[in-house]
């Protein structure tokens, strides 16, 4: 795979250096998104931003907003599997303000799925960081946290219901089960983390699949249902085993111009 990837990197420089007077702006800049894909590929990250870069500045000479909004969007990506949780939020924020203004609900979602995501996570990692307790100063950043989280969580769901994505509907729900977790709100939780669980398994999306039968499992056990805590983990095991047995591939989620949830599944024009 790296030999592959070596060469249609080569093949990419090559043909810039043939079309770079000859293509316009909007071309260039989709040539050297896919650029960016490979050197992430490669975990060539710095590459990565260059190239990310590079793509912005041709995007913004052609006036493109949403190429522009998709930009920000992969460099959200890229800080967040950094564990730079403030720096993805700032280029979430800026993705998803551009896409407000363009009215494109698909992409709108998925931006404010990721907002979601992220304080999600800057909750957890709070939590984390002081195991004992939060002070008084913390709590209050702490709640601020999961409440902003909710609020995109459902707004991004009802956005998904709308227009019938029910891989973003999915993946909120179970975003919101993890927060009712948080809260020892169990009854709420397991609802939610359910009615995940259900369609990720009709989707066939493993990853998301794997961490909801985790939830479950915790959740039933708060609830004193021993049986069916017993049966999730039994589930998660099971898929814990396929999981570690599968190499990931590394690739750059991707959002616009067409939309891809998980890469190599179906696409939905804009």
């Amino acid at each position: 795979p790296e030999r592959n990837a070596s060469v249609g990197l080569e093949s990419y420089l090559s043909a810039l250096g043939i079309f770079d007077k000859k293509t316009s702006p909007a071309e260039l800049a989709e040539f050297t998104m896919s650029m960016s894909d490979i050197s992430y590929s490669q975990s060539d990250l710095t590459q990565t931003f260059s190239y990310l870069q590079q793509a912005k500045a041709l995007h913004e000479q052609n006036r493109n907003a949403v190429g522009v909004s998709e930009v920000m969007f992969r460099l959200g990506v890229i800080a967040e599997e950094q564990g730079q949780l403030e720096e993805a939020l700032q280029y979430h924020r800026q993705s998803l303000a551009i896409r407000t203004t363009t009215g494109k609900r698909q992409i709108m979602c998925l931006s404010m799925y990721e907002m979601g995501k992220l304080f999600l996570k800057t909750a957890d990692q709070m939590k984390k960081n002081n195991q004992q307790s939060l002070n008084d100063s913390l709590q209050a950043v702490y709640a601020s946290s999961l409440d902003s989280a909710i609020s995109y969580f459902v707004t991004a769901e009802a956005i998904s219901q709308e227009i019938q994505d029910e891989r973003t509907s999915a993946k909120c729900k179970n975003g919101l089960g993890h927060i009712a977790t948080l809260r020892s709100e169990w009854e709420k939780a397991y609802a939610f983390i359910d009615g995940a669980n259900k369609s990720l398994k009709k989707l066939g999306m493993t990853k998301e699949l794997y961490e909801s039968y985790l939830g479950l499992a915790e959740v039933s056990e708060k609830m004193g249902r021993v049986d069916q805590a017993y049966h999730y983990r039994s589930m998660y095991s099971k898929m814990k085993d396929t999981i570690t047995a599968k190499p990931a591939s590394k690739q750059l989620q991707l959002s616009s111009p067409k939309i891809v949830s998980e890469r190599g599944n179906r696409s939905v024009e804009l």
